[in-house]
């Protein structure tokens, strides 16, 4: 998601309050917002996908963890990238993790839009 350089503080802090009411459990219970990830290899993708970013600098703003789930519950997380090489920028993660991206203003957020193979055009 990109976002306005100057509003991503205030953004962070919606999305921190929204991520943090989330419930994990039965997908078949009404009430739960996150159950477990479909399959063993997808968790491990997205886990080192989370991972692979941080060691090259995205930030982590936010994960959830959750104490008492059992099977293959990933955290819900949010990170920032400020790196184009950016693994959360350039592939898709099939989990809970809300990549945000800043951008000067709106003719910067549609070049990054636009240099991405999942851009505008």
């Amino acid at each position: 998601m990109i976002i306005d350089k100057s509003v991503m503080k205030e953004f962070q802090k919606h999305a921190i309050k929204f991520m943090d009411l989330v419930k994990f459990g039965d997908p078949m219970d009404e009430t739960v917002n996150f159950g477990t990830m479909a399959r063993q290899d997808i968790y491990e993708k997205v886990q080192a996908q989370v991972e692979e970013a941080k060691n090259i600098g995205d930030q982590m703003v936010f994960q959830k963890i959750h104490d008492n789930a059992s099977g293959l519950y990933f955290p819900p997380t949010i990170m920032q990238s400020d790196n184009v090489d950016s693994v959360l920028r350039n592939d898709e993660v099939f989990g809970p993790v809300l990549v945000l991206i800043p951008a000067d203003d709106e003719e910067h957020a549609v070049e990054i839009a636009n240099s991405s193979q999942f851009g505008l055009g």
